[in-house]
């Protein structure tokens, strides 16, 4: 079993905890480069967000939200590995 494989099923008590995500990084044309999937990550910062219920205009909520993440894995447009990184 290779290392990064025991990353592919959380024990059953941290299923509603960790979630995985991608994060996309386009060129200035908006092509794809390049990819990161996060594995296990989490929210553990979220910004406060400001509401004003006297405003008419629609608005939307914009907040920061900083994740922790247990393995990241950055690829290529093609979906080749350029870096793997386990934790």
């Amino acid at each position: 079993q290779k290392d990064y494989d025991k990353f592919d099923q959380p024990d059953k008590s941290d299923m509603n905890l960790y979630s995985d995500g991608t994060l996309l990084i386009n060129s200035s044309s908006d092509n794809l480069n390049y990819q990161i999937n996060f594995r296990r990550m989490f929210p553990y910062r979220l910004s406060e967000l400001n509401f004003d219920a006297t405003n008419t205009d629609e608005d939307y909520f914009t907040a920061e939200v900083n994740f922790k993440y247990m393995m990241y894995n950055i690829l290529d447009k093609n979906g080749n590995y350029l870096r793997r990184r386990y934790d």
